[in-house]
């Protein structure tokens, strides 16, 4: 459902549409263009280098940069806040620097009744767009556009007022904006968070986190920001050697607070690894601190030395000042503000004083009252004269003393903080007026709320959760729910829970403390276990336990209350996505588990607020059904060759035409999350079942699909089977793998309990840590508990990784697999099948589809020792190959062929359908295009008269014969699938003694 109270149509177009008109009438009577600018006074112009642009233009392009590349950018660091991020600072930029144009005009350039535009008239707007845009961070992703655009509205006179009287009447040194730009913009901006205060993120919001893509975009920004800097130090200070000393002493300070934040960060965090926040932010505080003073003569070491005690002050802001301002002073500072531009303005400015005291003619020369003006002579002095003749261009002063001059400074800084403080207040009451759109706490940080969004867009709580696992908070993860209902049992302590989740941690003095991660989250977390479909069966069994029954009863009937239903979808049925309480499959087929019932609503009719635990009162969810695997089987389908844009939707519209649909679920790879063209489609009535099979051939968004029947079934059969002959009766054990090294064996034997009775359990200890090496080994007294402890806890992620349960297996014979898949690095690479095992799984998908496989293909299936398929055998039996005359040396390949330069393409093309003249010209200069994908070939040879439409090739070198098979092995080619096996480099230059000597690259000749 829409949100009204936050609806843009109306509000966002009034309010831009009426700035608009304001700001174009302005300009049609105040502005004019300034001399450098006007047709009218250069027809006596024999310089036109002369003009100011040409001095003030490649500044004004650096620091349009920073404004809008690298302040966007920065400003884009949360994962579902980046358009927000990029897209309202541009917004944002745009219009303040227009409204700036006006105000600063009326203060500064304002003569003859026109406002007198010119390049520096924008440089000097930009600075003050820099100022609105340090402040938005301080409310970054808590406001509307609306509300922003109205901050700027107000904002930009007041920092147009301080700056003309801070100019005008206190005459300080700030090249570089510590003061007026940095100090202002942190207050004001604090001003403004003081009073949009929303206690209910204090402790941090679902949605504040970051992401891999998000943090490098926020980096990119910072190396914008980093690498104009000192154009924005440097550009409104005297040409010549000031100018030269401030880029100077930026770059140095730049470069001296980078390498420090790396130091500190990897030093302050408690693994010894560097937090890309620091990255981001810390690694600019040099430029800041250096800015009060970055035209003086301080000297290099100096600006070092800044730069380093600036990324201190910044780091320390972050790791301790930042949380004890949102906690106790009500300042929730987003982007830590107040840390590099406020802290570090303060330091600049305290260097920009001491800098004043200590500077002396004996330093400077006349060029002290040049750099510092306002020490000058007033008008009439005689020294006035004296100094005009080293410097013609010097101007009468106020005649102050070093002293005088850094009282100013003092009266500037504590001026301005008090004036943009109490400026940030006041705009800060003026956003919280009702009607501009500010979103509520659940929608702050979230794009969804002001934009259309793309599909791939991720949202925690929207209908489609499509945030990879290892990205969501761990109070989003409903695995985590069920670890704290199996470990905890619902009696047991913070610690015993704090211990499984791993977000708890735990100090010498003060014992358990909860981390600033998981307190805005326990609440959800606690509720989360309560309204757990396990809970129930937990509670149970403890009071079974305790021997009362009458508990039994009570807590088991009104374990869940009706409330909590509304996470389940109705029917049962999660569409386009996995159910949360799905356990892990069985391979071949979603009916190859039996996890935890799905639950649905009763009448609503009855009250609410009855006590749940009442059999007359408030209704509870009730399993709509108690299907076994086998059941849900037969109600499945498996869909393959699906297109790459289709949709859970998209398949229950089709197969909705044979019956209801009860789930979809898609396959996609763990690693990219592309579909990979195939899916399970449950049905709630059985006799649907051959109806949807009936539907292979029909196309669906231009692709046609093939239905089977689902797999599942017969894998369990196999799976049993398997067990059977190696003796499963007795005790079962059990591989447990990829845990986290803080796991101890209590804690495996919480999570197991309840499947069964624990014979043993051996997990495998570091002799030199004295912790886990991350897996064991447990064994059970029923073979069945260990099934049901199988389904349902592989994949169970425990303390932020993902377990690995599985049989264990004894390597007596020559199936390996099983071990194989209990590798954990299995889980990080996947499973490469090879040349051969994608030709196993073609023909496997091919088999009751009516799809011939090629006799190529079959013959290079059992070269290579595949005889599991049997259908496969028995047809290569009665049906052989027979090779072409002349090439019977190259079929002698052995059953496990290695890998050569050469090899051969079977099944490329059929010799009673190629009637064209040069058809093998074409064939040639096609393979040989491929090829050249790959790094190309040096000689090929098509056999005409072969009838598996053999084509011999010879790569370069080995690897690129192995890339070559790689890529074309079980491709289709012109309606065929090609096979690709290897030929002995003897056995193939005794067929072709030409190719021995061939060395060049081949390319296409006849295209």
């Amino acid at each position: 459902m829409k949100n009204k109270s936050t609806n843009l149509r109306v509000r966002l177009p009034a309010l831009i549409f009426a700035l608009e008109v304001m700001i174009l009438v302005l300009y049609a009577v105040f502005v004019t263009y300034e001399d450098d600018a006007n047709a009218l006074l250069q027809n006596n112009q024999t310089r036109p280098m002369e003009n100011s642009l040409y001095q003030n233009y490649p500044f004004f392009a650096d620091i349009q940069v920073m404004i809008f590349l690298g302040f966007g950018c920065l400003l884009a660091f949360f994962r579902r806040y980046g358009f927000g991020g990029m897209v309202f600072n541009f917004l944002v930029a745009t219009f303040t620097i227009q409204w700036a144009i006006l105000v600063q005009g009326f203060f500064q350039f304002y003569y003859d009744g026109k406002i007198h535009l010119g390049v520096l008239n924008l440089i000097n707007a930009e600075f003050a767009c820099a100022v609105v845009l340090i402040s938005f961070g301080a409310v970054l992703g808590k406001t509307s556009p609306v509300q922003l655009l109205i901050m700027s509205l107000l904002e930009i006179p007041v920092f147009g007022v301080t700056e003309w009287a801070v100019v005008k009447y206190l005459k300080i040194n700030d090249a570089g904006g510590s003061i007026l730009i940095h100090i202002f913009a942190c207050y004001f901006g604090l001003g403004v968070t003081f009073v949009l205060y929303r206690p209910s993120l204090n402790e941090g919001h679902l949605k504040e986190t970051t992401s891999y893509q998000s943090d490098l975009l926020s980096v990119m920004g910072t190396l914008f920001l980093w690498v104009f800097w000192p154009s924005f130090n440097s550009a409104l200070t005297f040409k010549g050697d000031d100018q030269h000393r401030a880029v100077l002493h930026t770059f140095i300070g730049l470069s001296a607070s980078t390498i420090t934040a790396f130091a500190l960060s990897s030093m302050l965090s408690k693994n010894g690894k560097i937090s890309m926040a620091d990255v981001q932010n810390v690694t600019l505080a040099g430029g800041v601190t250096v800015g009060a003073s970055v035209d003086m003569m301080i000297s290099p070491a100096a600006a070092y030395v800044l730069g380093i005690l600036g990324c201190i002050a910044c780091m320390l802001g972050y790791k301790y000042l930042s949380p004890f301002l949102a906690r106790r002073l009500r300042l929730q500072d987003q982007c830590g503000i107040h840390n590099l531009h406020g802290l570090t303005g303060l330091i600049s400015s305290l260097a920009g004083i001491c800098a004043i005291l200590l500077a002396t003619e004996e330093t400077y020369g006349p060029s002290l009252y040049q750099t510092f003006s306002h020490r000058a002579p007033p008008e009439g002095d005689p020294l006035l004269a004296e100094l005009q003749e080293f410097i013609p261009d010097l101007e009468a002063g106020l005649g102050r003393t070093a002293k005088e001059q850094a009282l100013f400074q003092v009266a500037a800084v504590f001026g301005t903080i008090a004036v943009a403080a109490v400026g940030g207040l006041l705009t800060g009451v003026v956003l919280k007026l009702p009607y501009l759109a500010s979103p509520s706490d659940e929608k702050c940080f979230d794009d969804e709320l002001f934009f259309n969004v793309p599909p791939d867009y991720n949202c925690v709580n929207g209908p489609q959760d499509k945030t990879l696992p290892s990205q969501r908070p761990f109070w989003a993860d409903r695995n985590v729910c069920f670890a704290v209902v199996f470990t905890v049992k619902l009696h047991t302590r913070v610690e015993e829970v704090a211990t499984v989740t791993g977000v708890l941690n735990k100090t010498s003095r003060s014992g358990w403390r909860m981390t600033s991660t998981l307190r805005p989250c326990w609440k959800l977390l606690i509720e989360r276990v309560k309204a757990s479909p396990l809970a129930p069966m937990v509670i149970m069994k403890n009071a079974a336990k305790r021997k009362d029954a009458a508990e039994v009863r009570a807590q088991a009937g009104g374990g869940v209350e009706v409330g909590t239903a509304k996470r389940a979808d109705r029917g049962g049925r999660y569409r386009g996505r996995k159910s949360p309480f799905m356990g892990p499959k069985l391979n071949g087929g979603p009916g190859g588990k039996t996890g935890p019932q799905h639950f649905t609503k009763h009448s609503r009719r009855r009250s609410r607020s009855k006590s749940p635990f009442k059999k007359d009162k408030s209704p509870v969810r009730q399993p709509i059904d108690n299907l076994s695997p086998e059941e849900r089987d037969a109600r499945t389908v498996f869909c393959m060759q699906l297109a790459a844009r289709i949709r859970p939707r998209d398949l229950e519209d089709f197969f909705s035409a044979v019956g209801k649909v009860r789930d979809v679920r898609m396959i996609s790879d763990r690693n990219s999350r592309r579909s990979k063209g195939i899916a399970y489609i449950e049905f709630v009535d059985a006799t649907s079942v051959p109806l949807a099979i009936g539907l292979t051939g029909q196309r669906v968004l231009g692709v046609p699909i093939i239905v089977q029947a689902s797999q599942a079934e017969k894998n369990r059969a196999a799976a049993m089977a398997s067990m059977l002959q190696r003796g499963g009766a007795g005790p079962m054990r059990l591989y447990v793998g990829s845990l986290h090294f803080n796991i101890t064996e209590d804690m495996l034997r919480g999570i197991f309990e309840p499947f069964g009775k624990i014979e043993g359990i051996q997990l495998m200890m570091d002799s030199e840590t004295g912790r886990s090496k991350g897996y064991g080994f447990i064994s059970f007294a029923d073979a069945e508990c260990a099934k049901k402890a199988l389904e349902q806890l592989n994949g169970f992620e425990l303390a932020g990784r993902p377990m690995k349960v599985g049989h264990v297996t004894e390597r007596s014979d020559a199936s390996s697999a099983s071990s194989f898949l209990d590798n954990d690095e299995l889980e990080r690479t996947g499973i490469d099948l090879g040349t051969t095992g994608r030709l196993q799984l073609m023909a496997r998908l091919a088999e009751g589809t009516g799809l011939q496989i090629p006799a190529a293909a079959k013959q290079a299936l059992q070269m290579s020792g595949s005889v599991a398929f049997g259908n496969l055998a028995n047809a290569s039996t009665t049906q052989p190959i027979l090779p072409s005359p002349g090439m019977n040396q190259a079929m002698n390949l052995p059953n496990q062929p290695l890998a050569t330069h050469c090899l051969q393409l079977s099944n490329m093309f059929s010799p009673q359908t190629e009637n064209e003249p040069g058809w093998d010209l074409e064939i040639k200069d096609d393979v040989i295009e491929e090829c050249r994908k790959h790094g190309g070939i040096v000689h090929i040879y098509v056999d005409k008269s072969s009838s598996q439409g053999n084509v011999y090739v010879k790569c370069p070198t080995i690897p690129v014969a192995m890339a070559v098979v790689s890529a074309l092995h079980g491709r289709w080619f012109a309606g065929k699938m090609i096979t690709a096996a290897y030929v002995p480099l003897p056995t193939y230059h005794n067929l072709f003694p030409d190719a021995a000597t061939a060395t060049e690259l081949l390319r296409p000749m006849h295209r």
